[in-house]
């Protein structure tokens, strides 16, 4: 799905659903979590960053998320703990982030994302490569992808983005597998 596309679709997800229920479609198509790891976050992978904005950890990494998507998510963890920001990460750790909200989550699943989650994660992640986070490292800590996934994104490309070579190494490599080169 181009980035076009996802928007749109994530655009009539938010006009059809609760704030709670756009934030795992914003996490599915935004930060290319699966549903199933969305749903499944729990109330310590969000904090208040020493500049005051809201972090969160959808995978290995912190991330800030956008100051639209900071609002719904305070207003979500305020109705589930309002005094969430000081409780103890041990205890923060035993709380599901969308349990409260989304208690069908099966249910929830098949009707936000309409049998598409896979393309929609996969979308997210193929639209973090084109705006340039092209390191798999970096990828794999901040979406949670797996690297036998950015791989198989990456052959998708037609190129694996990942290890850049010299066009001209690559025409002479190319002359040499097809046996038309001059050596």
């Amino acid at each position: 799905m181009m980035p076009d596309d996802l928007n749109r679709f994530l655009a009539e997800i938010r006009s059809r659903t609760t704030d709670a229920e756009y934030l795992v479609a914003w996490l599915v198509c935004r930060m290319g979590m699966t549903a199933t790891a969305a749903l499944k976050l729990n109330l310590d992978c969000v904090e208040i960053h020493e500049n005051g904005h809201i972090v969160i950890k959808p995978a290995r990494a912190w991330l800030s998320v956008p100051k639209s998507i900071e609002r719904i998510l305070l207003e979500v963890l305020s109705e589930i703990k309002p005094d969430w920001a000081e409780t103890p990460p041990k205890e923060r750790s035993l709380i599901k982030l969308f349990a409260k909200h989304i208690p069908a989550q099966p249910y929830f699943i098949d009707k936000a994302f309409q049998g598409k989650t896979r393309i929609l994660r996969n979308s997210a992640i193929f639209s973090a490569m084109m705006r340039g986070n092209l390191d798999r490292v970096t990828l794999h800590h901040a979406m949670g992808v797996s690297m036998p996934h950015l791989v198989q994104l990456e052959k998708l490309l037609s190129a694996d983005i990942h290890c850049r070579l010299d066009p001209e190494f690559i025409k002479k490599r190319n002359k040499h597998i097809l046996g038309t080169a001059d050596d």
